[in-house]
């Protein structure tokens, strides 16, 4: 960051946060796994077009497949406390500071941060020397975007 201005946002965090912040922890390997169950169900398949009746376990398969992952995240989210879930962002020329609202925090000085990846909702901060924290773009004001690009 090129000033010492600390531009501080905060919000409740969502089960899409959730979501985005798994996902975005290590994306390849949720796209090898759907190309795995994508393979898996393709096998089955075929043995089921070879006289084999598994019509109703491959559709049982594919259903446990796609909703295995939404489920679990769901239920991780839904143990979250209110006050885990109401979360604040001060991001600094020397760290970013996460704190929820039962006083818990985590400082990431800028220099274990790998790289910054943003997307339409959001940024994903790899840090080092391996991990990835969420932050939601709609935690700060709109004019605040631009600033943390610096």
């Amino acid at each position: 960051m090129s000033n010492d201005k600390t531009i501080v946002g905060n919000t409740e965090i969502i089960l899409a946060d959730q979501m985005r912040a798994i996902f975005w922890s290590a994306p390849r390997r949720f796209c090898i796994g759907g190309a795995v169950v994508v393979v898996a169900l393709l096998v089955m398949g075929a043995v089921a077009a070879h006289g084999e009746d598994m019509e109703g376990v491959t559709v049982i398969i594919a259903v446990v497949c796609l909703l295995f992952w939404p489920i679990l995240v769901a239920l991780s989210f839904r143990r979250l406390g209110k006050e885990q879930r109401l979360v604040s962002y001060e991001i600094g020329s020397d760290q970013i500071t996460v704190r929820d609202a039962t006083g818990a925090a985590v400082i990431f000085p800028w220099k274990i941060v790998r790289r910054v990846l943003e997307s339409r909702s959001g940024f994903a901060i790899r840090v080092m020397p391996a991990g990835t924290r969420w932050i939601p773009k709609r935690a700060f004001a709109a004019d605040a975007i631009p600033c943390l690009h610096e």
